[in-house]
């Protein structure tokens, strides 16, 4: 068993920008790319004839099937290791740029399923590990600068999507340049995580009450929530485009979430100095249930727009408070499988949302129906937060 060292609040102000950037970088590329980048260039691959609606969320599901293998895999591992993360965001790089080379659909399910179980494992390494070691230094704030680097990875993948769509590019030249970004900030992750300094927060739970059993109402709302925010995450662009075929116009939906999602991150770090995590995922679920009833109580462009911000500034703020509460009930030992087991009920919930949202699609038409159930799951399970018993007191994690 590897020994936690506990660092004071006098550690470097160098070593904490360093884990923090690192951490940001990483989901940059587990979720900015290996995830999300998908979803910007769906209504491509469907333009040029690649895929259609109901292919395009097999795919998603299959990925994101791939994501809840990696997680399930995170908490049978008992220690997620540097190595262990660089190697996943050099592939989450190499499968991207597999996109662009390979043209068949078999290839595409397996190289999307490999990007999902990749980005898992990136999460749960940065949610359990860095995580820890900036609440050991006494920097627990920086947490919402780690997370801001998925909404940072949307954004950027958004907007370059946007412009590709305006100057006529393919989707196959987006994904070879998304996974060359990917291996780039892997190289950049690697420097700022020196592979010779050991990363180890990880314990066994043997004392101080410590213990990896979640309240299971928890981690039903928890899935929920990945259940819910995956269809917009999913077809936000394609939704948007049913309304406006500019790419000017529609293309702006996915940026505007992945702005939302940055600046959540940084308001949920401030919020959590004055409300439990438990009160912010409560409220954080109430809004994403709210923007997933938008575009269907009024159809049309701007209120899909209100729907990008909400879910987009929302899930992110879901996912810290989540994960707060695994680092807050285990008192920070044996965190990695505690936020493992919150990742895969999430990845469990996002895993049926694609393929439900592409089948109804095909019979109906519109996305409506999916979106209405989706919303009235979220808003109930949000019951669950509140009212699961546990025994602590909310603290600093």
């Amino acid at each position: 068993m590897v020994a936690v060292t506990r660092h004071s609040s006098s550690t470097p102000p160098v070593a904490t920008f360093g884990l923090t950037l690192s951490g940001c970088l990483a989901l940059v590329v587990a979720m900015g790319i290996g995830r999300f980048a998908y979803t910007p260039l769906l209504p491509l691959m469907i333009e040029e004839g690649r895929l259609t609606m109901a292919g395009g969320g097999i795919i998603a599901s299959i990925h994101f099937f791939g994501y809840w293998t990696g997680a399930l895999a995170a908490v049978r591992l008992r220690r997620l290791s540097v190595s262990t993360l660089l190697a996943a965001l050099a592939g989450v790089g190499i499968v991207s740029i597999g996109m662009a080379l390979m043209s068949s659909y078999a290839a595409w399910l397996v190289l999307r399923f490999l990007a999902g179980a990749l980005s898992a494992v990136v999460l749960v390494f940065v949610g359990s590990t860095i995580v820890r070691q900036l609440n050991l230094a006494g920097q627990s704030e920086l947490q919402g600068w780690v997370f801001s680097g998925v909404g940072i990875g949307i954004m950027l993948v958004g907007l370059l999507t946007l412009g590709m769509m305006h100057a006529g590019y393919s989707s196959t030249i987006g994904w070879a340049v998304f996974g060359a970004i990917a291996l780039v900030a892997t190289m950049a992750v690697a420097v700022l995580l020196d592979r010779r300094r050991e990363l180890s927060p990880v314990v066994a739970a043997t004392n101080l009450g410590a213990t990896t059993r979640l309240p299971a109402g928890v981690v039903i709302a928890y899935g929920m929530a990945g259940f819910g925010y995956v269809i917009p995450a999913t077809y936000l662009p394609v939704m948007a485009r049913e309304f406006v075929a500019d790419p000017l116009a529609f293309g702006w939906g996915w940026p505007m979430f992945g702005v939302a999602a940055l600046l959540s991150t940084l308001a949920a770090a401030k919020l959590h100095a004055r409300f439990s995590s438990r009160t912010i995922w409560f409220a954080g679920q109430l809004v994403l249930a709210l923007g997933l009833l938008l575009p269907v109580a009024v159809p049309g462009l701007f209120p899909i727009l209100l729907s990008a911000v909400a879910v987009g500034g929302t899930f992110m703020v879901i996912t810290m408070a989540g994960l707060k509460e695994a680092h807050r009930l285990t008192l920070g030992h044996d965190v990695q499988r505690a936020v493992a087991v919150l990742t895969t009920a999430f990845a469990g919930g996002q895993t049926l949302g694609p393929g439900l949202a592409g089948w109804l699609h095909a019979a109906t038409g519109s996305l409506s129906a999916v979106l209405a159930t989706s919303s009235g799951a979220v808003a109930l399970s949000a019951i669950f937060i509140l009212f699961s018993s546990t025994d602590r007191e909310d603290n600093k994690y």
